[in-house]
């Protein structure tokens, strides 16, 4: 590595420097500064100086080989990182465990020619646990069990401020894998078997962890791992995951999907392949996917060290520089972690086989983390104050509540809660009943004062109680038989045993582990002695409480069957012994339900309670039933509860429709409790198969005594949707199912069913061109007037297009601007009641219409075009100015849309445009004069209005921006889908391409967002091309899943404005070409 830090031309103002500039000047300006090989540094990481002296004495270089935490950098030392980094050569660090590190290697980097901060990331996984003296929480999988969404952002937030208090701004986490194999050694780290339940935990965290991106307490969240290593072909990590698209998008896609359009910063890839492609050269999934389909705008981080493993591992790169450029060019932005990178990227810019732009392209997303979290700022963590805001009172007591909400009530045969009354003696023995290991994996070592054991909680919480332990040791391989003997004979002499069995998963004695990450096992049975242990103990007669401590899901089925009361406690974190206690003495009333299916052994796997219909056809024969140990959702209480009333407020929804679902739930025993309440939708008859079952919503109820409540969801269509044959997504009519209680399990669920009928009307049409692969013609003001002709006295009535075709437009254009002034013809000068009669009879004859807005300005009473009164928007929102004369301006197009019926006084379904073309800047309405919020209000406020206070039944509103294909842009003022019904774009283009683009994103959106689209507004004026029809509008258009084209208008007064066909036209012949594909369709045709 050489700096060359006279690469560049100095320019004197540094406006990177300035903290008043916009981010992206600042980027700029910084990037124009730095040289291949600076910029080739900040995609590079390292591990931690005091991490590469511990470990470079003592590993071997085939240590490096093992994706762990252990490796080191043969052939350098410590100082050398040290000397990059002073360099400007490094820029992010990964395993500084210390807030003393951190400011040193800070204090190095600021040394360098431009002073480019450090990014410091740590796997804060379930707090930033694997450094010492901060809380340490329970993982995600006992987080999951409390199906808690505030508990997980409240853990992220103090996580964040526990972080930036050491000098950390990076957190890989959450990990959002779908656990779909407890072999898998990583199971602990996730939040379970469901997408649903896994996208809310992981959403809510990553609201926790990054906040605005700008505050003091926020860091930068990392989702990963991107995707499928959850379901390895055998059971360990980073093996193949073998699965469909249809999988992939519908089990492990959601929550990547959901986090990355909420914002998610940066996204870390997964060990392993898919499809026979790893996902670190994977340019499907971190392009077309991330970045193409969700618009993923952060950066892409590679997992440790698999960029290399391309090379030595899956064997797709011949050589280590190969790896990185096909990495790179894939879309990967920083390396973790190693000595080669630098040399070889810069190498292969200078043989042109990657440019420079491609790196600028991954630095810009690096530095713009830097920029937004104020590191050139505040690049240092003040030491003085660190122990202020680590371990504070008001986390340790989130840790314990955490504790307490995310242990499972297994089973409970009526021996539980214990009465320390009635007990002289109790024994404790096993594994985890007296060792740190309670903290779970990504933990380091804490302080014995911050960690309780179960031992230390069962004294604390019953001191009158007499707790004979018997040690195990930690390890459960080489537990002895006579400790087990010994626990034995204890057991006879007392008056309750409590067994605490499970795993290891203490990071620091990483190669006797048994569970954890790289920890992974070809059964899923208790490990050693420790069954023998269960049934020596339940053999005295005492009663037996088995407490399990571990990352994932164990078969202990003899236990199940035999022994009373089983408690799983997860990795419950430092206070995790406090909370085990009060739940076993009732001081805590369990209330935690299973993240997962537990099955019975290993031969079961795959087992999840959201499987296809055909997966328990047959049963197993001569073996286990097909049961699993215990459900999903499953989870006991010391109190009981009741459903009843299940109600659903329709039988029959649109597909676009909404069920509102009510239960009621009463605690029908002696004391308080927490019930978790599960909604789960099942889809009866599909064209493809779709699971028994599945979690749509969740909820969390505190009940006294006696108490009962009515609890609520609301069943939208997304909850409906899934992937079809073509893998669009789609809701499709017929019966669902909902139903709802306290688990997966058949047997305890409450059944309602409904239907989702088939469209009707337009929005049937839509859909039904879409899926035919055809497209509707529509042009503006076609019956009204033309090129040469006008009808606005009622005098004369023609059609240019039907003089050119012999046929109308599928689809009319119509606008209304003016009227809401309450005069009588609308701004081309069309008297509103010549209006009402065309869209009547184009109605008659089958088409279909559309009316766009341009409203009048409220504030200023000019056209639409008028933007000088500023932020009208806000001042005719509730509570501004010019509210109450907009709502009555709202009242007059209300008054026109309702009066269009047909003549026996059905009203006529209108393809409804306000505020249309509003990310331009010419409507005032539109972009630079108010904020992306306010049009929100805007829509939303006027679509509330005229459906909901006027009960105009016969509108669909149509969302239509006017951009390229910018797609941060086109949803940074999405209304939400309740309030739009078919997405547009009105574009006005010179060549295929410049449609073609924006269609695409079009064709996407409306998968995603299941809704119609169409080409809302579209033409050249004057059509200078002859063949613009057949050569231009066509090639976009016809595989764009577009249902309809709407052409602009022919103004009689203004020769230049002429967008649609008439006789004599030079593309007259092509437009009868056009007309008579078979994929256009005019009305005639409807």
């Amino acid at each position: 590595m050489v700096a060359l830090g006279a690469g560049k031309k100095e320019v004197h103002k540094e406006l990177y420097k300035d903290p008043k500039a916009p981010v992206k000047e600042r980027i700029e300006d910084l990037l124009s500064r730095m040289t291949l090989e600076e910029k080739v540094g900040q995609m590079n990481q390292f591990v931690g100086v005091e991490h590469i002296k511990a470990n470079s004495a003592v590993l071997t270089e085939d240590d490096l080989k093992n994706n762990t935490a252990q490796a080191f950098y043969p052939g350098i030392t410590h100082e050398t990182v040290v000397g990059w980094t002073r360099e400007g050569l490094v820029g992010s660090f990964l395993h500084v465990l210390t807030i003393e590190e951190a400011n040193m290697l800070q204090r190095e980097a600021m040394k360098s020619r431009l002073a480019i901060p450090i990014l410091f990331g740590i796997d804060a996984i379930h707090g930033n646990a694997n450094a010492p003296d901060n809380t340490v929480y329970p993982t995600n999988i006992g987080l999951a069990s409390s199906f808690d969404r505030a508990m997980a952002y409240r853990i992220a937030r103090q996580t964040a401020a526990e972080m930036r208090a050491m000098g950390m701004h990076w957190t890989f986490n959450p990990n959002v894998d779908v656990a779909r194999d407890p072999r898998w050694g990583r199971v602990g780290e996730t939040f379970g078997e469901d997408p649903y339940l896994v996208t809310e935990l992981g959403s809510e965290s990553v609201r926790g962890y990054q906040g605005t991106m700008s505050g003091p307490n926020d860091v930068l969240a990392c989702v990963k791992h991107f995707v499928g290593g959850s379901q390895p072909v055998n059971g360990t990590n980073g093996s193949p995951t073998d699965v469909s698209e249809r999988t992939l998008r519908e089990v492990f896609f959601p929550p990547y999907e959901r986090l990355v359009k909420e914002g998610v910063g940066s996204i870390m890839m997964s060990h392993n392949e898919v499809g026979g492609i790893p996902a670190h050269e994977n340019e499907w999934l971190m392009e077309s996917v991330a970045r193409g389909e969700w618009g993923f705008g952060g950066f892409v981080v590679s997992d440790w060290m698999d960029i290399e493993h391309l090379w030595d591992v899956h064997r797709t790169a011949p050589s280590l520089k190969e790896a990185f450029y096909q990495s790179i060019v894939a879309g990967m932005d920083m390396h973790m972690h190693g000595v080669k990178w630098n040399e070889l990227v810069c190498e292969l810019v200078r043989e042109g086989r990657i440019t420079e732009e491609r790196i600028d392209q991954s630095v810009r997303r690096i530095l713009e983390v830097k920029f937004r979290l104020g590191l050139f700022e505040s690049p240092y963590a003040d030491e003085k104050k660190t122990m202020t805001i680590r371990l504070s009172a008001e986390h340790r007591a989130t840790a314990l509540e955490a504790a307490r909400n995310g242990i499972v009530l297994l089973k409970n045969d009526g021996l539980l809660p214990l009465d320390a009354a009635k007990l002289h003696r109790v024994m404790v023995t096993g594994i985890n009943a007296d060792d740190e290991n309670i903290l779970g994996d990504w933990s380091a070592s804490q302080r014995p004062e911050n960690v309780t054991t179960i031992l230390e909680g069962l004294r604390q919480v019953a001191p009158g109680v007499e707790f004979d332990f018997v040690d195990q040791g930690w390890n459960p391989v080489s537990m002895s038989p006579e400790a087990v003997e010994r626990a034995a004979a204890t057991a006879r002499e007392v008056d309750l045993n409590i067994v605490v069995a499970g795993e290891y998963m203490m990071r620091h004695r990483w190669t006797q582990r048994t569970g954890g990450e790289d920890t992974d096992r070809s059964d899923i049975e208790l490990v050693g002695l420790q069954n023998e242990l269960i049934e020596r103990v339940a053999a005295s007669g005492k009663p037996t409480v088995l407490v399990l401590v571990n990352g994932r899901q164990l078969g202990v089925e003899w236990a199940a069957e035999h022994l009373p009361a089983i408690i799983e406690a997860w990795e419950p974190g430092m206070y995790g012994g406090q909370a085990v206690a009060e739940i076993l003495f009732g001081v805590v009333n369990p209330s935690a339900k299973l993240p997962v299916t537990i099955p019975r052994s290993v031969g079961q796997l795959q087992m999840v309670y959201n499987h296809k219909p055909s997966q328990y056809f047959h049963p197993y024969a001569a073996g286990k039933p097909s049961t699993p140990l215990w459900a999903f959702g499953h989870g006991l209480s010391y109190t009981t509860f009741e459903y009843s009333n299940l109600a659903i407020d329709r039988t029959e929804i649109a597909p676009d429709g909404t069920v509102k679902v009510s239960v009621t739930v009463r605690n029908t025993g002696s004391r308080e409790g927490t019930e978790i309440v599960q909604l789960y939708i099942r889809d009866l008859y599909s064209s493809v198969t779709r699971p028994v079952k599945e979690l749509k919503d969740f909820a969390r109820v505190t009940l006294k005594a006696g108490e009962s409540q009515q609890i609520s969801f609301t069943v939208t269509a997304n909850k409906l949707a899934f992937l079809d044959k073509n893998l669009r997504t789609v809701v499709e009519p017929g019966e669902f199912e909902v139903m709802v209680g306290p688990s997966s399990e058949e047997t305890r669920l409450l059944r309602k069913k409904f239907s989702v009928m088939p469209r009707a009307g337009i929005i049937a049409t839509l859909e039904r061109m879409a899926k035919e692969g055809k497209v509707m013609f529509g042009h503006q003001d076609d019956t009204a007037y033309g090129h040469s002709w006008n009808g606005l006295g009622g005098d004369i009535e023609g059609s240019d297009t039907r003089a050119v075709c012999g046929d109308y437009p599928a689809v009319m254009g119509w606008d209304i601007g003016s009227l809401e002034l309450g005069i009588a013809h609308q701004l081309d000068s069309i008297p509103a009641t010549l209006l009402r009669r065309l869209i009547i009879e184009h109605a008659q004859r089958g088409g279909i219409n559309t009316i766009s807005w341009h409203s009048t300005n409220p504030a200023t009473g000019g056209s639409a075009w008028d933007t000088s009164g500023g932020n009208v928007v806000r001042t005719i929102l509730p509570g501004g100015a010019n509210h109450a004369k907009f709502r009555q301006q709202l009242s007059r197009v209300a008054d026109f849309l309702e009066s269009l019926k047909t003549p026996d006084e059905h009203p006529i379904e209108i393809i409804f445009r306000p505020w249309h073309e509003h990310t331009g800047g010419w409507f005032w309405w539109g972009d630079g004069l108010r904020t992306d919020q306010e049009y929100i209000q805007l829509w939303r406020q006027t679509a509330d209005y005229l459906r909901v206070d006027r009960g105009l039944t016969n509108l669909i509103f149509a969302y239509s921006p006017n951009l390229g294909a910018d797609r941060a842009k086109y949803l940074a003022t999405w209304p939400g889908g309740e309030w739009v019904d078919l997405l547009g774009f009105d574009i006005y283009p010179r060549s295929a391409d410049d449609l073609s683009t924006p269609l695409a994103l079009l064709k996407q959106l409306g998968h995603e967002l299941s809704k119609p689209t169409a080409l809302t507004e579209t033409g050249v004026e004057g059509v200078p091309d002859p063949r613009w029809w057949t050569q231009t509008l066509w090639p976009a258009v016809k595989d764009s899943g577009v249902s309809y084209v709407l052409v602009w208008r022919n103004a009689w007064n203004r020769p230049e404005h002429h967008y649609g066909p008439y006789p004599g036209h030079p593309s007259e012949a092509d437009f009868k070409e056009f007309y008579r594909l078979p994929q256009t369709v005019f009305s005639k045709n409807l």
